[in-house]
């Protein structure tokens, strides 16, 4: 596999790769999906179409010292989707493709997006992942109507499940935010009677090598 290709069959590891690629300054980038079976020549053409990718990290260094663009590629094959999907990304722009700006048009994996973000007490932002903002406000509707419906195994079960989201600083603030929307709700509903659900703490997300 070339240099500056990286394959990943796990969500998470994609997902951090892509954060990192952006740190490292290639913020221009451009997404889709192909067919798995077709991963492998797409891979031939984009180092053909960008020799770099096949060059190591201290010769992409060089290049990028003496101004020349380098790139990165990161493809998600899952072995439970229909597709893979794929992130070239660019240290600068050229004809070839349809850029994006990273920090205006955000790289997606499922329901997620990449943002930066500012923690609390730090000076500047970093990038972490979290819901998009229609997934995110569906995710609000559905706590609202389990309990104002009172579907309490169905709360049940979705809480569990909460539990599973991909842990990134941006999804935990996220999850913290459902947390306290969930006892508002509860108590407006169903006041002081019915104690209020448990609700998890998202565990953080760990360092994963690429795979």
């Amino acid at each position: 596999m070339a240099g500056q290709v990286i394959r990943c069959k796990s969500p998470t590891s994609a997902m951090q790769r892509i954060t990192d690629v952006i740190r490292a300054g290639m913020t221009w980038f451009i997404q889709g999906e192909l067919e798995h079976a077709k991963v492998v020549g797409f891979v031939t053409k984009m180092v053909y179409r960008y020799p770099r990718l096949e060059r190591d990290r201290f010769a992409n260094h060089r290049a990028r010292k003496s101004g020349e663009a380098v790139h990165k590629l990161v493809v998600f094959e899952s072995a439970t989707e229909a597709t893979a999907v794929f992130w070239l990304f660019a240290s600068a722009v050229d004809v070839i493709e349809r850029w994006r700006d990273a920090t205006v048009d955000r790289p997606r994996l499922w329901t997620y997006e990449a943002v930066r973000q500012t923690k609390p007490g730090a000076e500047k932002p970093v990038w972490t992942w979290r819901f998009e903002k229609s997934a995110y406000h569906q995710v609000r509707e559905t706590l609202i109507e389990r309990v104002r419906k009172k579907q309490d195994r169905e709360l049940e079960d979705w809480i569990t499940s909460s539990k599973k989201w991909a842990g990134f600083a941006g999804v935990r603030v996220q999850h913290r935010a459902l947390g306290t929307l969930l006892y508002q709700e509860w108590r407006r509903s169903r006041g002081y009677v019915e104690p209020v659900p448990e609700w998890p703490k998202l565990r953080y997300v760990r360092r994963l090598k690429t795979r």
